[in-house]
């Protein structure tokens, strides 16, 4: 009869065996920034009804889509206020590479 250290064991170099496989398995989700996802996002949507603006300070950064694991999400845009007086929204995009589709955030310039 196998003692239980015997069979800890085993399971353990089970788990570790199969953990590099999990990411084969499930699909990044979105927060994963700058994982690859092989299905194209759909084209961004126009964002029509934007909630009021808080002050002339602040600027609309656009929405995007975000992948769930099984499906595309839409993510609504915002408005944010610059960190400094001459900073510039750059939006975030999408960018295909042989990988897949990779998210490269927005940022201020």
């Amino acid at each position: 009869m196998p003692s239980i250290a015997r069979i800890t064991k085993f399971a353990a170099a089970a788990v570790l065996a199969a953990a590099p496989l999990t990411g084969c398995l499930f699909p990044p989700s979105p927060r994963q920034i700058g994982k690859a996802i092989l299905h194209a996002p759909p084209p961004p949507r126009i964002e029509v009804h934007r909630p009021p603006r808080p002050s002339t300070g602040h600027v609309w950064t656009d929405g995007r889509w975000e992948w769930n694991g099984s499906r595309w999400v839409w993510n609504s845009g915002s408005w944010a206020k610059p960190p400094s007086r001459n900073k510039v929204w750059v939006p975030g995009h999408w960018d295909r590479t042989p990988a897949g589709h990779v998210y490269v955030p927005g940022h201020w310039k």
